[in-house]
């Protein structure tokens, strides 16, 4: 290595670690699976999608907590809305019941 080209090397040049918390992967993975068993492959394709937009985002940022954080958020919201889809639909199934009785 020529000695100019050693100069030239910056302290944003030196290699960062990345840090991740695993115990927090290790849960993000575990409820992402879980909240995603019935989901066909399309649902599957466009979350993976998401989650790469969101990688792809926080792609230079070294402390990947953040990423993990705004990962598990996203995660939260679609149980949030499959659980308010869900309970409006029992609503309409007992408000038929109700008025078939």
């Amino acid at each position: 290595m020529d000695s100019s080209m050693a100069t030239n090397v910056t302290e944003t040049d030196v290699c960062r670690s990345v840090v991740v918390n695993t115990t927090s992967c290790a849960s993000l993975l575990s409820n992402t699976v879980a909240c995603t068993s019935s989901y066909n492959v399309d649902r599957l394709l466009r979350l993976h999608h998401q989650m790469s937009l969101m990688i792809y985002q926080h792609r230079h940022n070294y402390d990947k907590t953040t990423l993990l954080q705004v990962i598990f958020n996203y995660c939260i919201n679609i149980v949030n809305s499959i659980v308010s889809l869900l309970s409006s639909e029992s609503v309409e199934g007992l408000k038929a019941d109700v008025k078939g009785s």
